[in-house]
């Protein structure tokens, strides 16, 4: 009631105000004003002597009114920046969890890559080395070719190993590498290098021909390259020296086929040159699977079969227009 505390009463108002609390500021503001009646009863006097306190009742109704909507604005504006720092917080978050995914993503794609390019030449070169210590009876010739096969597939795997290093220190991954990633197209020099002696390697088409595979999708004909790939080297690890088929057929149009098929090692592995992590089916069904496909790999009898089903997917007009 004393009118002396109006000044810090208005102050605890206004700050109330702006929190947005109606059943907070309703009776509040109902106990301020009659609180003002009655010191204005008790004060008129000295106060403001000879004005008619209807004028002061009547004054006071605007001015309120200007009051409570300064403090409801402020309040609400700190509102609105409160929920912007808070999105602008969320997404923040949300994109750096975006960014982490698609690192994440990426780089499991260049692991991928790694492990498929790598292991495939280390494999040859352990083979060969292995004919060269282990068979006695080649002819110098035979010799020769073999210690060029290996100076030219080690050659090669510090090659494209020094490649996707260089893809993991880039500042940017661009979506084109300056080298040609190997599609289908590749598919005569990948026999040529895996069909020796030590490990024959045959390829047949069915109900399809190869230059039908030169209007699948980049990414289709790579798919396909990276399996038949990995399929081969997986054969020479865990079946050294065993002839390998391969066969590529459109059996279901809507589908391009590969199956794989050697004879089962029977105990012999080649373990002690190149480890057996196991990581090479692991890869080849993520990749599959990612490209919608199916696999399905594993003993057949005497047999070890690796099937594999790729959406036929063609390139577009444009696309292969540009290319």
């Amino acid at each position: 009631m004393s009118s002396s505390s109006t000044g810090a009463a208005l102050l605890a108002m206004f700050s109330m105000a702006t929190r947005g609390r109606w059943q907070e500021i309703l009776p509040n503001s109902l106990l301020f004003a009659t609180s003002q009646i009655v010191s204005s009863l008790v004060y008129s006097e000295i106060l403001a002597p000879g004005i008619p306190l209807m004028i002061g009742f009547v004054s006071i109704v605007p001015l309120s009114v200007i009051f409570y909507a300064v403090a409801v604005s402020i309040g609400e504006r700190r509102k609105r920046n409160s929920a912007f720092t808070a999105w602008q917080a969320s997404e923040q978050q949300v994109q750096s969890s975006r960014v982490q995914e698609i690192r994440a993503l990426e780089r499991t794609s260049i692991a991928r890559e790694m492990h498929d390019v790598l292991a495939h030449r280390i494999s040859m070169v352990a083979l060969h080395s292995g004919a060269l210590a282990y068979r006695d009876d080649m002819p110098p010739e035979q010799v020769h070719e073999t210690a060029q096969l290996i100076n030219d597939s080690a050659r090669l795997a510090l090659s494209e190993l020094r490649e996707v290093l260089g893809t993991l220190r880039a500042d940017q991954i661009s979506d084109e590498s300056d080298a040609p990633q190997p599609t289908l197209a590749q598919l005569p020099l990948l026999w040529e290098e895996a069909n020796t002696a030590v490990a024959p390697v045959s390829i047949v088409w069915h109900g399809l021909r190869p230059e039908d595979a030169d209007v699948l999708q980049e990414s289709t004909s790579r798919n396909a390259y990276r399996v038949i790939q990995e399929g081969l080297t997986n054969a020479r690890k865990h079946a050294p020296g065993i002839p390998v088929q391969v066969s590529l057929s459109r059996i279901d149009p809507r589908f391009l086929r590969i199956t794989l098929v050697n004879r089962l090692a029977g105990g012999r592995t080649v373990q002690d040159t190149v480890p057996l992590e196991g990581f090479g089916l692991i890869g080849m069904t993520e990749r599959v699977r990612s490209s919608g496909g199916t696999i399905t790999a594993g003993p057949s009898g005497d047999l070890f079969v690796v099937d594999v089903a790729l959406p036929w997917v063609e390139r577009e007009i444009g696309q292969e227009d540009s290319e």
